[in-house]
């Protein structure tokens, strides 16, 4: 196992030795991207749920308890969990797996309403000749 191979303990890199490596910019840019996607519809919700919905302040006071509270559990599970050097790498790779598989599953079931949308009138009107 060479030295860049090892895990971060917390020592500072040698002299010369870059910390800026293109896995770090593409690590950082997922994740602001992700960031950004998520603040994004965060931002959004407001709007959407006084505009679209008609729905009062309540709704989106039980929304934002709601998600308060599950960050206060996930940080109190977490914090235990991410303190041990052996887990963290495993910890993080099962969020960022998480997180992808959620979003396939998102997109899948995106994809299949598009496609029963496309196809629908095609179904009615093979009904309508026969």
């Amino acid at each position: 196992m060479s030295q860049t191979d090892q895990p971060d303990r917390g020592v500072p890199p040698a002299e010369g030795e870059r910390w800026l490596t293109r896995g770090v910019w593409g690590v950082g840019g997922a994740s602001l991207f992700s960031d950004a996607g998520h603040e994004l519809a965060t931002s959004l919700l407001p709007t959407f749920l006084t505009s679209t919905l008609h729905a009062g302040p309540g709704a989106l006071g039980a929304i934002e308890g709601a998600s308060d509270a599950l960050m206060g559990v996930s940080k109190l599970a977490g914090g235990p969990l991410s303190n041990d050097p052996a887990r963290r790498g495993r910890l993080a790779s099962g969020g960022d797996v998480g997180t992808a598989l959620l979003e396939m599953t998102d997109r899948a079931e995106e994809l299949s309403g598009r496609l029963r949308e496309a196809t629908l009138p095609l179904v009615l009107c093979h009904a309508d000749l026969h």
